[in-house]
């Protein structure tokens, strides 16, 4: 999918980021579960195996479960360290911000990418269709001109409410949207949370 394409793009750029800084990082595929895990190392060839496996595509036919995965790598992660994770959080909110907020409690800082399509966070349609659920929902018939108020209303309280969770566990958010150059977002990302970039390993999923 393209919000896939979009967060391994980002990751990738992470990976790269870190090995110029001479720091290790691993990759965490989740979907149904931990799926993948590229153990942590360093240098030009885990990168490259990182982006391999950011690249290889994926069946996306089960519902994502984070809260799970999440645990076991805070897990494999060991104290300290940094964990990015690129989502576009299509789970249930509080289970995530628990298992975020627990790396967090663990010494991890901790990045969390949302990565949304701008259709979603627009609702630009006009003409009446069938929207098809990302993570196994039932289609549903809909016309957008009648639904987008508050549509766009329950966004804005969703979005607020990760943004609140976040910062009141000392998550650090940043919207990634589908339209926006990720070098822009990973220079956003990197600037405001540098010091704890620059100085600390990183695990992500």
């Amino acid at each position: 999918t393209h919000k896939g394409w979009h967060a391994a793009v980002l990751l990738g750029g992470f990976a790269q980021l870190l090995t110029t800084q001479g720091d290790a990082s691993a990759l965490a595929h989740i979907s149904g579960g931990l799926d993948e895990w590229v153990p942590h190392g360093t240098g030009p060839e885990h990168v490259q195996t990182v982006l391999e496996a950011l690249l290889r595509p994926t069946s996306g036919t089960r519902r994502t479960s984070l809260a799970e995965p999440l645990a076991k790598i805070s897990r494999r992660a060991g104290p300290g360290g940094a964990v990015v994770l690129a989502s576009d959080l299509l789970d249930d909110e509080q289970d995530i911000l628990r298992a975020l907020s627990e790396l967090a409690a663990r010494g991890h800082q901790v990045l969390l990418l949302h990565v949304l399509h701008r259709n979603e966070l627009d609702l630009p349609f006009t003409d009446p269709g069938v929207f098809v659920g990302l993570e196994g929902e039932p289609s549903v018939e809909a016309d957008p001109r009648t639904v987008r108020e508050d549509y766009l209303a329950e966004l804005e309280a969703w979005l607020s409410r990760l943004q609140a969770g976040c910062e009141r566990s000392g998550l650090r958010y940043v919207m990634a949207a589908t339209d926006r150059p990720p070098a822009e977002t990973l220079t956003r990302a990197v600037l405001e949370g540098s010091r704890g970039l620059e100085s600390r390993s990183a695990r992500w999923g």
